[in-house]
């Protein structure tokens, strides 16, 4: 990911957005967009504390950020769907993601012998 930084080449901390802000006349609040959530209106919206990163681990759930440290964008329609809603209540039920969600199909399994079944 290519890191964004000031014109003068240093690091944007929230004092320097802040000012930028403030000299160029935008507001601070970005405007609402429905398309994404943030990762806690996400929490929020599933009812959840934590998990989100297991929801992405499995594909259920993808994010993405602007820079560095700001605010995960997630899309309100995977947040919103029959398929993230039921791993959500299986989770709340279960403690753990269930075994069908696994892991996503292009990530390499660690223990190949041991998941068909060889001793």
């Amino acid at each position: 990911m290519k890191k964004t930084t000031t014109p003068r080449g240093l690091r944007w901390t929230r004092d320097r957005v802040k000012s930028f802000r403030n000299q160029h006349g935008i507001p601070h609040e970005p405007p609402a967009d429905d398309a994404e959530v943030t990762g806690q209106q996400a929490a929020n919206a599933l009812g959840v504390s934590t998990g989100l990163e297991g929801l992405f681990r499995v594909g259920l759930l993808h994010n993405h950020q602007t820079i560095d440290f700001a605010p995960w964008r997630i899309p309100r329609s995977e947040v919103d769907s029959p398929k993230v809603r039921e791993a959500v209540r299986v989770m709340k039920a279960n403690r753990i993601l269930p075994k069908n969600w696994g892991c996503p199909s292009d990530e390499p399994e660690l223990f190949p012998m041991i998941s068909k079944g060889a001793k």
